[in-house]
């Protein structure tokens, strides 16, 4: 996949950059323009903030945080939650999806100009992102589900008698609400 991405846009006149991995050797991918990079890690959230596109397998966390950043995508899925969340995609028209047939430079590099292109996926995607920070923060859930009976009270975070994989699952919740709320 990697391959026909890099195919796709090497001769494109926009910025790249490729997270490959941090198992992979970027020799393997040969000599690239001087607009291509090749990174092992990319903090991707950082990154997006300066993005017109993303071309991304479309797992949950990556369509999270471009949505986040209110950048358009074009959606390659493989395997899990992927195809479900490029159909969503689809459907919200903030992004373009390519199928297991259509995963060559060609088609990539289609979807790629038509995102950049066309206005309307950057706006909505734009509209999304507004919807995401109107909804309520981390403070009004928490009030919400110990109102619904849902949380045990204000103390269950820090109780030391609350049993250990519930604090986990308390601190694995906070942090997923904070994130979503950004």
């Amino acid at each position: 996949m990697l391959e026909a991405i890099l195919g796709a846009l090497a001769a494109e006149p926009i910025n790249v950059i490729v997270a490959i991995g941090r198992d992979q050797d970027p020799g393997r991918f040969g000599p690239q323009p001087d607009h291509v990079r090749l990174e092992a890690y990319v903090p991707q959230p950082l990154l997006l903030a300066h993005c017109d596109a993303f071309v991304t397998h479309g797992g949950f966390n990556s369509v999270k945080e471009a949505l986040s950043s209110a950048v358009p995508m074009v959606v390659v899925p493989i395997s899990a939650d992927q195809p479900y969340s490029a159909e969503r995609c689809v459907d919200l028209g903030v992004a373009r999806t390519l199928g297991p047939d259509d995963r060559t430079p060609d088609r990539i590099r289609e979807a790629v100009r038509q995102v950049l292109a066309e206005p309307s996926y950057r706006t909505n995607a734009r509209a999304f992102q507004a919807a995401m920070m109107a909804l309520p923060g981390p403070e009004e859930m928490v009030e919400l589900l110990e109102s619904y009976g849902l949380l045990p009270g204000p103390d269950w975070l820090v109780s030391p008698r609350s049993a250990p994989g519930l604090r986990r699952g308390a601190r694995w919740a906070s942090r997923f609400i904070t994130s979503m709320s950004r």
